[in-house]
């Protein structure tokens, strides 16, 4: 579901030195990602509001989206119940991005 960021946390990883430690540094960061963003997405999922292409459209707009903007949008589509209950992921969400984003400029 998360194939535009998912792509760029590739090109971010390829970006970083050569060293077999930093590939694998890299993969790990990718993986913990796509762990985050599946969990996020099935948390979301669980509602009995949207159903099928409207929600996996709201779950895919997520991906462009900076941490308060996420926010705004699962508060908007979701509700602030699950905007506390994926909140802990969104923050882990950001941190992960943050520290992927900071290792391609290096």
């Amino acid at each position: 579901m998360a194939k535009g960021i998912s792509s760029g946390i590739n090109k971010l990883a390829h970006q970083a030195s050569g060293k077999a430690s930093d590939k694998k540094h890299a993969e790990q960061l990718q993986r913990q990602w796509k762990e985050l963003r599946n969990r996020l997405d099935t948390l979301l999922m669980s509602n009995n509001v949207l159903k099928g292409t409207e929600l996996r459209q709201k779950c895919l707009a997520l991906d462009s989206k900076s941490f308060e903007e996420r926010q705004a949008h699962i508060n908007e589509h979701w509700g602030p119940l699950y905007l506390q209950k994926v909140l802990p992921l969104l923050q882990q969400l950001d941190t992960l991005e943050k520290v992927i984003a900071t290792q391609g400029k290096v």
